[in-house]
């Protein structure tokens, strides 16, 4: 039980810098985004509707991603508390380590509802 959490901390640290990395991308994809809006340069055709929905998506992507990484550093924290607790071995903590595996499961299954959301959306 101990290797699974530390498995589960693994992918919840792997899950927060890919989605600090993809917060970080589409935050320096907003600036360039509307000074090309603002510009008015591609005002012929769908240029200017094609800019305002990028910008549209990468404001969505950020709001996702913030999102994202409160729940991966939720998850991650209740995942750390398993391994503490199961490292530990107490019986007194028995029912305060379902309450953390719990919270690490939800914040996992809540990370693939976003993850799918954010797939089919963006």
């Amino acid at each position: 039980a101990l290797a699974n959490g530390l498995v589960l901390v693994v992918t919840f640290i792997a899950d927060i810098v890919l989605e600090a990395k993809v917060l970080e991308s589409a935050m320096s994809a907003s600036a360039p985004l509307a000074q090309l809006k603002r510009a008015s340069c591609l005002s012929q055709g769908d240029g200017y509707d094609t800019i305002a929905l990028l910008e549209d998506r990468s404001s969505s992507i950020v709001a996702l991603s913030v999102i994202s990484l409160a729940v991966a550093g939720c998850g991650f924290l209740a995942d750390i508390g398993s391994v503490y607790l199961e490292w530990k071995g107490s019986e007194e903590q028995d029912k305060f380590k379902h309450l953390v595996v719990f919270v690490a499961f939800v914040g996992s299954l809540i990370e693939l509802c976003l993850g799918v959301y954010d797939f089919l959306v963006n």
